[in-house]
């Protein structure tokens, strides 16, 4: 709970939440964004007849597993 979602540099909604858009096709981003958590985004391209549906969970950074050689 708490997440800002962004599209195109836009506020969405705050999570949880669900939206769904009409766009036109081409460019997009997405972003998710919370304090304390690593932001996640997507840069997504929409051809004409395309649909999509994107759920995200968001991880603080220090659940990051690091794997050294």
């Amino acid at each position: 709970p708490g997440a800002k979602v962004v599209f195109d540099g836009e506020p969405l909604f705050v999570a949880p939440g669900k939206r769904e858009l009409v766009l036109e096709p081409g460019r997009h981003e997405l972003v998710v964004e919370k304090a304390g958590f690593e932001t996640r985004s997507e840069k997504i391209l929409l051809v004409p007849g395309d649909a999509r549906e994107v759920s995200w969970k968001l991880y603080r950074p220090e659940q990051y597993v690091r794997y050294e050689q």
